[in-house]
Formats: C-alpha cells, sequence, structure tokens
C-alpha cells in the first residue's frame, strides 16, 4: 500500500489511501465510509436516473420535500390523527397522490376549469 495521502473536494479533511499492486500499479483505494456512502449514493441516482419511470418519481419525491402546508392545514390533519386515524392516513394519501400529479403534469388551461 502506497502511503501517499490524496484529498477530493468537499472533504479537505478525508484521508484517501491509494494500494498498488507489487509494480507499484494502483490496483484498489480506501477511503473514509461517509465518502463511500456518498459515492454509493451518488452512483444509486444516477441508476434510477436512466429510467424514465424512476426518474419521474425521484423528481416527485424531491417536489414534495418543497411542499408547504399553512399551519391550519397541519391542524386540520393533527385533529383528523386524532378523532379517525385511517381518515388521517386517507388524506394524507390523497395529497401525496395530487401533488405527484399536478406537480409532475405539465399545466394546461384545461386546468383551470373546474
Amino acid at each position: 500500500m502506497s502511503g501517499g495521502q490524496r484529498y477530493t473536494e468537499g472533504m479537505e479533511n478525508a484521508e484517501i489511501r491509494i494500494v498498488s499492486n507489487e509494480a507499484g500499479k494502483p490496483t484498489a483505494v480506501i477511503v473514509p465510509i461517509e465518502l463511500w456512502r456518498e459515492i454509493e449514493s451518488e452512483r444509486e441516482t444516477a441508476y434510477l436516473l436512466k429510467s424514465e419511470t424512476m426518474k419521474q418519481r425521484l423528481l416527485a419525491a424531491q417536489l414534495l420535500r418543497n411542499l408547504e402546508f399553512d399551519s391550519s392545514a397541519f391542524e386540520d390533519l393533527a385533529w383528523w390523527v386524532e378523532k379517525d386515524r385511517a381518515q388521517a392516513l386517507r388524506i394524507m394519501k390523497l395529497v401525496r397522490e395530487i401533488s405527484a400529479t399536478h406537480l409532475l403534469a405539465p399545466a394546461s388551461p384545461s386546468d383551470a376549469k373546474g
């Protein structure tokens, strides 16, 4: 194993070790677990983005994370959770479905008609 240290952008304190064979050719890398998890996450995301269906699901999930409700909506949901948990779960499922459908679908004039 070579004793050299390498650093990655954004992880200045992350020590990376290069493993070399007898001829000095690099054959492996030892990285901190945090960096490894980040790399794995990026690889998984890249793999999922190859599928159009998964790409749409990932985009929907990202949009849902940014979805905001006003405080009265949370108060109403809390009331339902207390009074009828099954109904509260149906409400949350409906909100999720509507959000995913409408946030992904292109807006059209017919959407404004009620």
